[in-house]
C-alpha cells in the first residue's frame, strides 16, 4: 500500500509530534556497524556461499537444538554422517540475488494488486493476456499478494485449501511465462474493521471496540484499536506462531515453482505503541522475522527472505543480522517521496542529487555491507507534475547502485498509482522506462548501467564465462541488443518476450541495447 518518503503519507511528520526528541537520521556508517560481516567479496568467498549448507538459520538455536551423538560417537563423526543440504535454489552475495548457479537477477517488477486485499476473491482476476501485457510493460518481477484473512478465514490453524490453490494457479502462469515471483504477506491497518490483512479471530473483539475511521486513512495508524492489535500480536508467541505455520502453508504451496525467489513476511509491519523505539526491529521484529523464516525453510527450503523494516524513516534501527543469514536475506523497504506520493502536490522538483542522498541516508549502509536491496514498494500519483522525470530519476538511481524494485500497483485506472490506465495500456509516463530492454538474469553483477530514455538505449557490462548466459527482456518487437567485443555473446532480439544467450567465451562484455519502433 502506499505510503510516504518510507513508510506511510505522514509518518515523519506524525513521529516528530509522538516522539520525545524526535529520531535522528542515522548514518551509513552507523547503519553499517550493526550489520555483520564484511562488505567485499571475492568469486570464491561467494563460491562458499553459494554451496554452504551447512549453516543453521539461527546459530543460537542450533546450539540450543544440539543433541549429543548417538551411542558413543564423537562430535565429528556425528558432522561426517550428517547429510549435506543441497545449494540453495537462490542465495544472496556481492550484493546481488543470484540463482543456483551464480547468474545475478535483476528485479523490475510490480506489485498484483489491490484488488487481491479485498473480499469477495482476495485475488486479482488474472487472466493470459495480462501476462503479456505484463512483458509488454517491461515487467520480470511481481511482487505476489496474499493475506492471511482469507488464507485462514475461520479459526486459527485452519487453511482454506481453495483460496490457496486459486492464488498458487496464478503463481504458476506468472512463473511460467519466466517471470520471478516474491510472495508478499499483506496486511494494512492489521485486518477488519479497521483494514486488511489480519483474520477476525487474530485481535479480541474488545481491542476493536469503539473504532471509528479518519481521513486520509494513514491516520488510522494512530487510533488506540490499531495499536492494540498490533500490541496484540507482537505480544504473543502463540499468535506469532500460527501466523508462521500459515505462511508455511503458502511456502510449501509456492515451492512447486522453481522462479518463486522467495519471500516477503509481512507488508509494512507497525510497530504499535513501540513507534518511535530504535530498537524494535532488531529486539521484536527480527526475532518473528526468524521464527517465520525457520518455518518456511523447513517448507520450501533455499529461498531468499526479503526483510522489511517498520514503517517510518528513520524510525528505527538498522537490523542486526546474524551471520548465518547473510546468504538468504535482502533487504526490502519501501520508498515513498511524499512529492510524488501526496495529491495535489507540487511535484517532484528535479533534485536527482537529493533524491540519491535520501536513499543513501536511509540504506547505503546495507549496500555498503553487500547486502542486496530490492524496494518492494514505490511509486505515486501518475497525474502529479513532473513524476514522468522522477521515475527517469529513481530508475537511472536503482542502476547506479543495482537496487531491483516493485512498483506499486498493476491494477489499471486513470489516476493514482497505476501501472496502467483504465484501457489497460502502459501509461505514457512510464513508457520511456518501462519499454526499454530489461537485463533479468545476467553472467555477472553488472557494471556501469546506463540508460538514455529519450534514445531509447540502454548500455552495460557483464563478465561472461563459460556455462554462463545473459537473460533480457525484450519489451518491444525489433528490441535489439548486441555485444563488444564480438563473439562473446550472440546479438539478442525477438522480443517481445524474454530472450537468452549463452557466453560463447570468457571476457567483458559491453551490451547495448536499443528500443524497437
Amino acid at each position: 500500500m502506499p505510503r510516504s518518503v518510507i513508510g506511510f503519507p505522514g509518518l515523519t511528520l506524525l513521529l516528530v509530534a509522538l516522539l520525545i526528541g524526535g529520531a535522528s537520521a542515522c548514518s551509513s556508517e552507523k547503519e553499517a556497524a550493526l550489520i555483520d560481516g564484511d562488505a567485499d567479496r571475492t568469486a570464491e568467498e561467494e563460491a562458499d556461499i553459494a554451496g554452504d549448507g551447512d549453516e543453521e538459520l539461527i546459530e543460537a538455536e542450533a546450539e540450543e537444538d544440539a543433541e549429543p551423538a548417538a551411542d558413543g560417537d564423537t562430535d565429528a563423526e556425528a558432522e561426517e554422517d550428517a547429510e549435506p543440504e543441497p545449494p540453495r535454489a537462490y542465495y544472496a552475495a556481492g550484493g546481488a540475488m543470484r540463482t543456483q548457479d551464480g547468474h545475478a537477477l535483476y528485479l523490475r517488477g510490480v506489485n498484483i494488486a489491490q484488488m487481491s486485499k479485498y473480499p469477495p476473491n482476495y485475488l486479482y482476476p488474472l487472466e493470459p493476456a495480462d501476462i503479456e501485457r505484463l512483458l509488454t510493460s517491461g515487467i520480470n518481477n511481481v511482487r505476489m499478494l496474499i493475506s492471511w484473512e482469507p488464507l485462514s478465514p475461520d479459526a486459527p490453524g485452519e487453511i482454506d485449501a481453495a483460496y490457496l490453490a486459486a492464488w498458487a494457479e496464478q503463481v504458476r502462469m506468472l512463473t511460467e511465462a519466466g517471470l520471478y515471483v516474491v510472495v508478499d504477506m499483506h496486511q494494512d491497518l492489521w485486518g477488519p474493521p479497521m483494514g486488511n490483512g489480519g483474520p477476525s479471530w487474530s485481535c479480541p473483539d474488545e481491542l476493536e471496540e469503539g473504532y471509528v475511521p479518519k481521513d486520509p486513512w494513514w491516520l488510522n495508524y494512530t487510533s488506540e484499536q490499531v495499536i492494540a492489535c498490533f500490541d496484540n500480536f507482537w505480544g504473543s508467541e502463540e499468535l506469532q506462531g500460527v501466523y508462521a505455520e500459515a505462511y508455511a502453508a503458502v511456502a510449501e504451496a509456492a515451492c512447486a515453482f522453481d522462479k518463486v525467489v522467495g519471500f516477503d513476511f509481512m507488508n509494512e509491519p507497525y510497530p504499535g505503541s513501540g513507534l518511535g523505539d530504535l530498537g524494535f526491529d532488531n529486539e521484536i521484529l527480527l526475532p518473528f522475522y526468524l521464527k517465520v523464516m525457520e518455518a518456511v525453510e523447513a517448507a520450501c527450503p533455499g529461498r531468499l527472505y526479503f526483510f522489511e523494516p517498520t514503517i517510518g524513516l528513520f524510525s528505527n534501527a538498522p537490523f542486526a543480522f546474524p551471520e548465518a543469514l547473510r546468504d538468504r536475506v535482502v533487504m526490502a523497504p519501501h520508498f515513498y517521496p511524499r512529492a510524488v506520493h501526496d495529491p495535489n502536490t507540487a511535484g517532484y522538483d528535479g533534485d536527482r542529487a537529493n533524491l540519491e542522498e535520501t536513499i543513501l541516508d536511509a540504506w547505503g549502509g546495507y549496500l555498503d555491507q553487500g547486502v542486496p536491496l530490492w524496494i518492494g514498494e514505490f511509486g505515486g500519483m501518475t497525474a502529479n507534475p513532473n513524476f514522468d522525470l522522477y521515475m527517469k530519476h529513481v530508475s537511472e538511481l536503482y542502476y547506479d547502485y543495482y537496487i531491483s524494485s516493485a512498483l506499486w500497483v498493476y491494477d489499471p485506472s486513470d489516476g493514482g498509482f497505476s501501472l496502467l490506465d483504465s484501457s489497460l495500456a502502459l501509461k505514457p509516463v512510464y513508457e520511456p522506462v518501462y519499454r526499454l530492454p530489461v537485463p533479468t538474469r545476467l553472467p555477472s553483477k553488472p557494471a556501469d548501467i546506463q540508460a538514455d530514455w529519450e534514445a531509447g538505449e540502454l548500455t552495460f557490462r557483464v563478465e561472461c564465462e563459460l556455462g554462463r548466459s545473459l537473460t533480457m527482456l525484450l519489451p518491444n518487437a525489433g528490441d535489439r541488443c548486441t555485444t563488444e567485443p564480438a563473439g562473446l555473446l550472440p546479438t539478442l532480439e525477438g522480443g517481445p518476450g524474454f530472450v537468452e544467450a549463452a557466453c560463447a567465451t570468457a571476457g567483458t562484455a559491453t551490451v547495448a541495447c536499443t528500443r524497437g519502433r
